[in-house]
C-alpha cells in the first residue's frame, strides 16, 4: 500500500517533473507548445494532460482500485490513442512518473520510508502501466473499427452513385455507435 506521506508533501514538485518527462514524448514544436500555452481551450491537449497527470498522481496516492485508476489515465490514454502513436511512446508518461519521483524525493529516496514508498508506487506504476495499456489498445480497436465502417460506406456510396449498384453491408452496422471503454462517438477520425 502507498500510503504517501514523502510523496504527497512533495507532490507539486513530482507533478512538475512528471510533467516535464511527458512532455518530453511530443516532438519539438508541439512540445514548446505545451509547456508555452496555458489556455485549455487554446491548447487542449496539454490541458487533457496536465489534469490527467494530476488525476492519475491523486488516484496512486489515495490506493485508488483498478477501475477508479483507470478512469483518471482514460483521457490520456485517449488522447494518445487518436494521435496514432505506437503504444510505447502513448504510454511511456506513465514510466516517467518513477524517475520523476525518485527526483523529487531526492536523498529522501535513501531512508527507509522513502525505499518503501518508492517501492509502493513503483508496483502502482507498473499497475497503471497494464491498465493504460490495455485501453490504449481498446481505443485504437475502437478507431480502427470506426474508420473501416466508414470506409465500407464511402465503397457503397460510391458504387451506388457509380453503377446503381447497391452493396450495402448488413453487418457494417453491428457496431454500437459508443463504447464505453473509449468514447469516440461515430464519424471518421481519418
Amino acid at each position: 500500500m502507498l500510503d504517501g506521506g514523502l510523496i504527497a508533501a512533495r507532490r507539486s514538485a513530482l507533478l512538475s517533473l512528471w510533467w516535464d518527462s511527458a512532455v518530453e514524448a511530443f516532438p519539438g514544436e508541439t512540445r514548446s507548445f505545451l509547456a508555452r500555452e496555458k489556455d485549455r481551450f487554446q491548447n487542449p491537449v496539454g490541458a487533457t494532460l496536465r489534469s490527467g497527470l494530476m488525476a492519475i498522481l491523486d488516484a496512486l496516492l489515495t490506493d485508488a482500485d483498478d477501475a477508479e485508476l483507470e478512469r483518471a489515465a482514460q483521457a490520456i490514454v485517449k488522447v494518445r490513442a487518436v494521435q496514432g502513436v505506437p503504444a510505447g511512446e502513448a504510454l511511456a508518461f506513465v514510466f516517467g512518473l518513477k524517475k520523476a519521483a525518485r527526483a523529487a524525493l531526492g536523498e529522501q529516496a535513501e531512508t527507509a520510508g522513502g525505499r518503501r514508498e518508492l517501492e509502493a508506487l513503483e508496483n502502482a506504476v507498473d499497475r497503471l502501466a497494464l491498465l493504460a495499456f490495455t485501453s490504449y489498445v481498446g481505443c485504437r480497436e475502437r478507431i480502427f473499427a470506426i474508420r473501416s465502417r466508414e470506409l465500407q460506406r464511402r465503397t457503397a456510396s460510391l458504387l451506388r452513385q457509380t453503377a446503381g449498384v447497391d452493396l450495402s453491408d448488413p453487418g457494417a452496422d453491428d457496431l454500437p455507435d459508443s463504447d464505453p471503454d473509449c468514447a469516440f462517438e461515430g464519424g471518421s477520425t481519418a
